[in-house]
């Protein structure tokens, strides 16, 4: 029986299909001129937040950061955008904050047009709709605070163009919105960043070529 077995055993390795995975990045044709972000806000800081409303993720902690920041004589927009099963939640945590800096814009759509108008993008969801939203920000030129779901510190799309922030930590939010508030210059030097690293990874010739090279290694061309 051990010869059969071990017999078997050496078959079934020898005759395996060896899988290997490729992780091909999203792809966004990239936008004219109009769409791109050329000049950062020098009165207030201007934030568009894009997530998914759920009850495991940390969508309060930008709230609660920009209420705060406000108390303490900045001028910080915050609109957020999103929709799912803790919609009311949300709505009514804007609410309660009672600042008119802090609106609710509704569920998601085409925000092309829109990117420009911010200095700042913020996310705490890692869903693939939201993935698209975080590389069009990039695309237009926006710098990005990302939470940092995984816990592990790092994230693709993090690259000298933003913070990773950890879940839950007002004060470190606050900080880093005050840093931004202070130092409007890095807003500039951070979206330059982002638009680079779209340019980099996330055209869609880089992910349609990348998608053609995959066939062709498979097919043996």
């Amino acid at each position: 029986m051990g010869l059969i077995k071990f017999i078997r055993d050496l078959w079934e390795i020898t005759h395996l299909n060896i899988v290997k995975k490729v992780n091909i990045p999203y792809g966004l044709s990239d936008i004219s001129d109009e769409y791109r972000k050329k000049e950062f806000s020098t009165d207030k800081l201007r934030i568009l937040m894009i997530t998914d409303f759920s009850e495991f993720l940390d969508n309060y902690t930008p709230i609660f950061a920009v209420n705060e920041c406000n108390k303490e004589g900045m001028n910080i927009q915050l609109d957020i955008y999103g929709q799912g099963r803790d919609t009311e939640k949300i709505k009514n945590c804007i609410k309660n904050q009672n600042c008119e800096n802090i609106q609710y814009k509704g569920g998601f759509q085409d925000f092309t047009p829109i990117y420009k108008d911010y200095d700042l993008f913020i996310t705490s969801s890692y869903s693939c709709d939201i993935q698209m939203n975080t590389i069009e920000a990039m695309r237009a030129g926006l710098p990005l605070l990302l939470m940092d779901i995984k816990g592990d510190g790092e994230s693709e799309f993090i690259k000298s163009n933003g913070y990773l922030m950890p879940e839950n930590a007002i004060m470190f939010y606050r900080k880093t919105l005050k840093g931004f508030y202070d130092d409007k210059s890095q807003l500039a030097l951070m979206g330059q960043n982002s638009r680079k690293l779209y340019e980099e990874k996330y055209t869609a010739k880089q992910m349609v070529d990348k998608t053609l090279n995959v066939y062709k290694e498979v097919l043996g061309e």
